[in-house]
């Protein structure tokens, strides 16, 4: 049976939402495998970057918080200049300003001087 293109964005973009919560959240376990958190991260990220690269099938209004999150995890993972790339993109994908400030707020916050908590 053959998926269609839509069904295949959509199920990316909700496997990367839900891959991102767990990576965001995710700690160095008690035995330090910094690799292991880094690759689940890494797979998050191009998860996340696929349901992006799919334009179509993520709402436009919800591009800013995808964008951010990229950058978040580029940034935990360890690549600062790909990170600071999502992060200046954050804005251009702002469609409603008033409702969507701690979206550019957490991309300048983590661009400028990283928190791993918000407060």
């Amino acid at each position: 049976m053959m998926i269609p293109d839509w069904l295949k964005a959509f199920t990316d973009g909700v496997l990367a939402i839900i891959i991102t919560i767990m990576v965001l959240e995710l700690r160095v376990p008690h035995d330090g495998d910094v690799e292991a958190e880094r690759y689940y991260r890494r797979h998050a990220v191009r998860r996340l970057e696929e349901a992006l690269a799919a334009f179509d099938y993520i709402s436009r209004d919800e591009r800013a918080a995808y964008t951010y999150l990229v950058g978040e995890l580029w940034r935990r993972i360890g690549d600062t200049a790909r990170a600071a790339s999502w992060f200046d993109r954050v804005p251009r994908e702002i469609t409603k300003p008033a409702g969507q400030q701690w979206v550019l707020f957490a991309a300048k916050q983590q661009q400028e001087s990283p928190r791993e908590w918000f407060s």
